[in-house]
């Protein structure tokens, strides 16, 4: 899946989930390929609002409104929401660890068994780690393994 996709792709999944969903794209219009905005245009529960930012989520114990702004006018708007997901999108933002430690070709983190990389004491779990499945029960195992991994290297060096 092409990383510009992303978003959409869920909005569309969360349609038969959900009696409506909204999608904010920050882009003045889609960029997803024309299939996808094909299926989200004609989609009766999907609403999309390109050139808007979500600015902020409220709430205490579970998602009540979120407050979003136009891009092009500033103007603000809260709307009232049962529920936030963020996708915005596919790729980690690995470059700050680009000559530190190994990358697969998509920026992801080369991880042993362990979650350890080749660089003692750093491991890494989850999305951001190379071969991920990109699920929340995943990303949980890999760092169920990365802590005892971590306990184990410390019990090794006392």
């Amino acid at each position: 899946m092409r990383r510009w996709d992303a978003g959409i792709t869920e909005a569309l999944y969360l349609t038969k989930l959900a009696s409506k969903v909204v999608l904010f794209e920050a882009f003045p219009k889609l960029t997803a390929i024309a299939v996808l905005q094909e299926r989200a245009l004609s989609n009766p529960k999907l609403e999309i609002r390109c050139g808007t930012k979500v600015e902020s989520i409220s709430g205490n114990s579970q998602v009540l409104a979120i407050e979003v702004s136009d891009m092009s006018s500033g103007r603000r708007e809260t709307l009232k929401v049962d529920g936030v997901l963020v996708h915005i999108g596919l790729e980690p933002d690995t470059r700050y660890l680009d000559g530190v430690v190994p990358l697969d070709s998509q920026g992801q983190i080369i991880v042993n068994e362990k979650m350890e990389t080749e660089v003692p004491y750093l491991l890494a779990a989850g999305d951001i780690r190379s071969g991920s499945l990109r699920q929340i029960t995943t990303a949980i195992g890999d760092g169920a393994t990365a802590a005892l991994s971590v306990q184990r290297l410390l019990q090794e060096l006392w």
